[in-house]
């Protein structure tokens, strides 16, 4: 039985390993954070899988509201993998990640694998591709919108127009706390963490991996991720393939209530599938 990861990386004064399920024999699973950079929204789902299942929330640098969060894609992966080998020295392992965090455990897998180690599942949940294709949304795009959407589409750019601007109003409130030296407020942290990984996604070039990946990808797509592809731009690098797996709900539903429950039932399998006689 693999050693409990949130007992070996206790001591460390940064850690990443949050215990979001103790579950039972079964190999852990872990799951890295989405751009905000807390695990509270796996508590749904985790609650829905095999009680035997331990989960493990990968949270980031930073939540705490004073600690600098990491400088590039790279260096959170190898953070990460830093507590869980710890935890678990040899593989196989599993690894997922929600939404942005997907391009973490992608490139904690490619890490791993060069290291000689097994990646027997990398999970991908509405994780879009660095370089996946966005729509553009010129005036007429808008006008194109307006006409075939009507007060729908209103109400979607109204709702747009006031988050981003709350965004905006957000980030200055974070700039003034950092230049005082001060804590940055618990509202706030979202959007700062956010702002962080949007950048160092940015930069992010990710290399080819031999593996195989599986993503579940919500059914219903925002407008301006329509044209990523069914396997939203991994097919390019994952080298064994890219199962996708319809899930009920958008990308920020589908982890919660109701939906969490279908989720977790095509997690399990797909961990069964890849440790038959491990798990």
């Amino acid at each position: 039985m693999a050693r409990d990861p949130s007992e070996s990386a206790r001591s460390a004064s940064y850690q990443a390993l949050v215990k979001v399920q103790r579950g039972g024999n079964r190999i852990p699973f872990f799951c890295v954070h989405g751009a905000g950079g807390n695990v509270l929204n796996f508590r749904d789902i985790s609650r829905r899988m095999n009680p035997a299942q331990p989960f493990f929330g990968l949270q980031a640098l930073g939540v705490d509201g004073f600690s600098q969060p990491h400088g590039s894609i790279d260096e959170m992966a190898r953070a990460y993998l830093a507590e869980i080998r710890d935890a678990i020295p040899d593989g196989p392992y599993l690894f997922g990640g929600y939404s942005a965090g997907g391009i973490v455990a992608y490139e904690m897998a490619r890490i791993l694998t060069l290291a000689g180690e097994r990646v027997a599942l990398l999970a991908l949940i509405d994780t879009m591709h660095p370089r996946a294709p966005v729509r553009r949304t010129g005036v007429g795009v808008r006008l194109d919108r307006l006409r075939r959407e009507g007060m729908a589409y209103v109400i979607e750019a109204w709702e747009r127009r006031r988050r981003d601007w709350t965004i905006r109003e957000d980030l200055r409130k974070v700039e003034r706390h950092i230049a005082r030296g001060e804590t940055i407020p618990f509202a706030l942290r979202n959007a700062h963490l956010v702002r962080n990984f949007r950048r160092i996604a940015g930069a992010y070039e990710p290399k080819p991996w031999p593996g195989r990946a599986t993503l579940f990808r919500a059914e219903t797509i925002g407008y301006l991720y329509r044209d990523a592809g069914p396997t939203y731009g991994w097919d390019r690098e994952v080298l064994g393939g890219v199962e996708v797996v319809a899930m009920p709900g958008d990308h920020h539903t589908l982890l919660l209530g109701k939906n969490a429950e279908p989720l977790a039932r095509a997690l399990d399998a797909a961990i069964e599938r890849a440790t038959p006689s491990l798990s």
